[in-house]
C-alpha cells in the first residue's frame, strides 16, 4: 500500500539545464506526482515555470483538510508573490518537469522584457477572471453543485493551455 506521506523533495536534475523557450537561467527539475516543491512560509527566492505536467496551489485549514486554491498548467508561472513567505503550497498532480528560477532573475528579466510581461499579465488576468466565476459559483450551489462547477472550471483552464 503507498503511503499517504508527502514526498519533499528539490526533484531531479535533467540534463538539459536551460529551457530555450525561457529569457531567463533556469534549472529544470523533474518531480514525481505528489511532490511536495514548496511549502506555506517557506520565502519566496524562486520562481517556476511548469514546461509539463500539472502543479496545484493549496492551503491547510485550521482543522487539516486541504484545499486546492488553484491549478498550475504547463506554459505557466507559479510562486509569483509579493509576499516574502509562501502563502501556499506547490505540489505536483502528476511527474512534472519544472524550471527554476531565481527571483533575482526573474525580476531583472521581467523589468527588460516585454513579451515576458505581456505573458505574466495574461496569465494573471486569466486566473483572476476565473476565480471571481468559480468563487460566485461555489458559493451559490450543494455539494454536487460545487463539484460539477470544479470540473467546468478544469476543463475551461485546460482548453486555455490546449490552445
Amino acid at each position: 500500500m503507498k503511503s499517504a506521506k508527502k514526498i519533499y523533495n528539490d526533484g531531479y536534475d535533467d540534463q538539459t539545464d536551460i529551457d530555450p523557450f525561457l529569457p531567463m537561467r533556469s534549472k529544470q527539475k523533474l518531480f514525481e506526482p505528489g511532490a511536495i516543491i514548496r511549502r506555506v512560509g517557506e520565502p519566496v527566492d524562486t520562481v517556476y515555470y511548469l514546461g509539463s505536467g500539472f502543479l496545484t496551489l493549496s492551503k491547510t485549514l485550521n482543522n487539516g483538510k486541504r484545499q486546492v486554491i488553484n491549478f498550475v498548467f504547463p506554459g505557466e508561472y507559479c510562486g509569483l508573490t509579493n509576499h516574502k513567505y509562501y502563502p501556499f503550497d506547490i505540489e505536483t498532480v502528476s511527474f512534472a518537469s519544472v524550471q527554476v528560477i531565481s527571483m533575482d532573475d526573474f525580476v531583472a528579466e521581467r523589468k527588460i522584457n516585454v513579451s515576458l510581461q505581456e505573458q505574466i499579465i495574461n496569465q494573471l488576468v486569466y486566473w483572476s477572471d476565473g476565480l471571481e466565476e468559480l468563487i460566485f459559483l461555489l458559493g451559490a450551489k450543494n455539494a454536487i453543485g460545487k463539484t460539477a462547477t470544479f470540473l467546468l472550471f478544469l476543463k475551461i483552464r485546460q482548453r486555455q493551455y490546449l490552445g
